[in-house]
């Protein structure tokens, strides 16, 4: 399909999902991380079959193992086991924790080293996607839907009676199943 040659060129038009993809094509390698939100990409947003992306990682990854390979797959579509946790990551959330500066998009992106550096590569909104070249796609090829807003009070838990956050957190209703979590 479209989507799924898009995520394997690292065309999707999400910065932190292509530059992880391009470094995979580039190097065979790709670090633990990448792999667990481009899994969770695949699966949970484009709704591609697990199987076709441990395939893919099967013929790219230098340091592949079958058994290592295909549990962490399953691992993220929770296929193997009916009462395991949906490890679902939010690529805009991982961007923002783990390459706020866009070092890693830039590096892996080539379309993307002259985006300007006082805009923020990961972001997608209306005022960032201005500034993508031509050639690099201008909006993401699937709707980023379902996450939680972290400065929602949903996410933080309501205020308890003495007007101060609570310690737990209310179970987000954008879930899809009891068991997801959202990283």
């Amino acid at each position: 399909t479209r989507k799924f040659k898009a995520w394997k060129e690292g065309k999707t038009g999400v910065p932190w999902i292509d530059g992880h993809m391009r470094e995979l094509l580039s190097t065979g390698f790709m670090s633990n991380r990448g792999r667990q939100n481009v899994a969770s990409f695949l699966i949970h947003n484009l709704h591609i079959d697990w199987r076709a992306g441990a395939e893919f990682f099967q013929e790219h990854l230098i340091d592949h193992d079958v058994t290592i390979n295909y549990a962490n797959w399953q691992s993220i579509a929770a296929v193997a086991d009916r009462d395991a946790r949906i490890n679902r990551f939010n690529p805009v959330k991982q961007a923002r924790d783990y390459d706020q500066d866009g070092k890693h998009a830039r590096f892996w992106i080539e379309e993307l080293r002259s985006f300007p550096a006082n805009v923020n590569i990961h972001c997608l909104e209306e005022s960032a996607l201005k500034y993508r070249p031509d050639n690099y796609p201008h909006r993401p090829i699937t709707t980023l839907v379902g996450y939680p807003n972290p400065r929602s009070k949903e996410y933080r838990g309501k205020q308890n009676r003495n007007g101060k956050n609570g310690s737990h957190r209310k179970r987000n209703n954008t879930a899809k199943y009891s068991n997801e979590r959202f990283y």
